[in-house]
């Protein structure tokens, strides 16, 4: 770990930090990269983290890496709130025949 003032030089790529974290998968920290979540170095579309930066994303994860994993993980787009202004082709299509 470098000193404090001091540049860190040892970067990971995001495969590496997956493997050593056990996270689900490198496009979820990706996503989480791109929304700032955690912090990371982007240089071009190739991201890649630090020691520090791997630090504070442990931390921020909490105790546990409570990480959601598989199916849960992605969570199910919101119904429409009103199906009145919808054609009776769109209902259908929809599933949602009144």
């Amino acid at each position: 770990m470098s000193t404090p003032g001091e540049l860190e030089t040892d970067t990971f790529t995001l495969a590496e930090v997956v493997e050593k974290v056990h996270l689900p998968s490198e496009d979820w920290l990706k996503r989480r990269l791109n929304a700032g979540t955690f912090s990371g170095r982007r240089a071009g579309k190739t991201w890649s983290m630090t020691r520090s930066d791997i630090a504070a994303m442990i931390v921020s994860l909490g105790p546990g890496l409570d990480v959601p994993t598989g199916p849960l993980a992605v969570p199910e787009p919101p119904a429409p709130a009103d199906l009145t202004g919808l054609t009776r082709t769109s209902r259908r299509r929809l599933g949602r025949t009144p």
